[in-house]
């Protein structure tokens, strides 16, 4: 009898202690060897594949970015062919991590695929680490682009003024991710996370640089 109630002590405590580790775990950039990521699947269990012979270009002209230039969003191109790179989740290369923007979609919560990316091939840098990945992307509600785009010059304006960088996290728990496209939705996500960082949504405009603040203090807690 003792035995059986020691043994079930010892697995409830297994319980809690693997509980909390999963509760406490960290996604770091660092954990990532250099590599491709050719899947979502690849992507959660670090499975890396070679990386291939490749180069950054921008998004305008397709010219090469030096090496030593920091840019958070740019095509990654085959070398020598110099053909974009596609269908790959995610690359690990100097010590950072890209993801590409079709994924954001692909892997959007319900209700963010309402917004298009616009440069779906291009490879986003992850900007912070922890608890969440954390990316921004330039986005087209699709709803307001439609709407624009079918009613004169005024509806012109309404669509390009659509397009905006938003704040992205890919959420591993999910295996998603969540796009801020206003307060509310960042309360949503601060609501359960029991934060006590609620925002006033009736009275305050949030800049993106306010929002990342916000967030970088539900990615870094311990």
């Amino acid at each position: 009898m003792y035995s059986k109630t020691i043994l079930t002590i010892i697995f409830i405590g297994g319980l809690f202690t693997c509980f909390a580790q999963n509760k406490n775990e960290k996604y770091l950039v660092s954990d990532y060897p250099e590599g491709y990521y050719n899947t979502l699947e690849d992507f959660i269990n670090k499975n890396v594949s070679p990386l291939g012979d490749i180069t950054r270009v921008d998004l305008k002209n397709l010219n090469e970015i030096a090496a030593n230039e920091v840019v958070e969003q740019f095509f990654f191109v085959t070398l020598p062919d110099f053909a974009k790179l596609k269908k790959v989740f995610a690359v690990s290369k100097g010590g950072n991590l890209y993801i590409r923007q079709a994924y954001f979609t692909k892997y959007a919560s319900k209700g963010d695929r309402v917004d298009a990316a616009v440069n779906p091939n291009s490879y986003h840098k992850v900007l912070m680490d922890g608890n969440f990945l954390y990316l921004e992307c330039v986005f087209a509600n699709t709803w307001k682009t439609g709407v624009g785009y079918n009613t004169g010059i005024a509806g012109l304006e309404m669509a390009n003024s659509a397009y905006q960088s938003k704040p992205i996290i890919f959420n591993f728990e999910t295996q998603k991710f969540d796009l801020f496209r206003n307060c509310e939705d960042l309360n949503l996500f601060l609501l359960s996370r029991n934060s006590e960082l609620k925002q006033d949504c009736d009275k305050r405009y949030l800049t993106l640089k306010q929002v990342k603040e916000i967030l970088r203090v539900e990615i870094e807690k311990q």
